[in-house]
This record gives C-alpha cells, sequence and structure tokens, in this order.
C-alpha cells in the first residue's frame, strides 16, 4: 500500500487526539470553576464538582489513547507493508 493512503488515518488520529486535550483542559477548567465557586461545599460540593468534572476528563483520555493506539497500528501496517521478501 502506497504511504499516501495512511494520510486520512493518521488525520483522523491527529483529530482525535487533539479533541482528548481539549476535553481534558475543560474538564480541568470545569473542576477549577466549581472549586472556586462558594455554593459548593462539603460532601455535596465534592460529589458534584466530581461527578461533572470526571467524565469528561475520563472520555478526554480515552480519545487521546484511541488516536495514539490508531497512529500505532497504522504505522506498525505501514511497516509490515514495506518489509523486503526473503529469496529462497
Amino acid at each position: 500500500m502506497q504511504e499516501n493512503d495512511y494520510k486520512p488515518v493518521m488525520t483522523i488520529a491527529h483529530v482525535a487526539e487533539t479533541g482528548g486535550w481539549i476535553f481534558c483542559v475543560a474538564g480541568i477548567f470545569i473542576g477549577l470553576t466549581l472549586m472556586g465557586s462558594g455554593y459548593l461545599q462539603g460532601v455535596m460540593g465534592f460529589a458534584t464538582g466530581l461527578s461533572n468534572t470526571l467524565p469528561t476528563l475520563v472520555g478526554g483520555l480515552l480519545l487521546i489513547v484511541a488516536g495514539r493506539i490508531l497512529r500505532a497500528v497504522t504505522a506498525n501496517s505501514n511497516a509490515e507493508a514495506e518489509l523486503p521478501q526473503e529469496k529462497d
């Protein structure tokens, strides 16, 4: 396979990683905003902040991991395609 066939896949991997980082930064921002507000205090405030922050962070981390896996699989597939054939 030609290397040009992998460009859309690498673009998708890059977009997934970038989106994951955006989600992680948004999750941290949400957490800091909720901690800075004075009306959420005690155990209920901690539970509310955690339930709002954790899914965003986990979603972002999953997107980052998916992008990295996609890059690794694509790089491995490309390397396997270009291996020289052994001669008997």
